[in-house]
């Protein structure tokens, strides 16, 4: 990712993955590779040259499932200010990098370097 100087290590997304689930009202947590991101975007939107990409763009990530999408912005925001290892710097703004999180469902993604 563009804000990360290297990819987080495997210990380093394991650690962030062990924390996320000791957080309350987590209900699951699960681990996407990029690759499989890759894919997926794919999936979704066939015309998207994926083959021709250099690179994977896309980083791996924590996909958080909460009790409720009430908690997203205080628990997001609590990701943030944890600054994880290996979680991508927030900028402050859902949608941006770090721990992102919208108000339609009770999910966040916590983004890795």
């Amino acid at each position: 990712m563009p804000e990360c100087k290297r990819d987080a290590t495997v210990a380093q997304e394991a650690a962030v993955g062990r924390m996320l689930r000791r957080i309350p009202d987590v209900t699951k947590v699960v681990f996407i590779p990029k690759k499989e991101a890759l894919w997926r975007t794919h999936l979704l939107n066939p015309t998207i040259p994926v083959s021709q990409l250099p690179t994977n763009p896309l980083p791996d990530e924590w996909v958080v499932t909460l009790t409720s999408e009430e908690d997203n912005a205080k628990v997001g925001k609590a990701i943030c200010a944890s600054r994880y290892a290996g979680v991508q710097p927030c900028r402050g703004l859902p949608g941006s990098s770090g721990a992102t999180w919208d108000t339609l469902t009770p999910r966040i993604r916590a983004r890795l370097g």
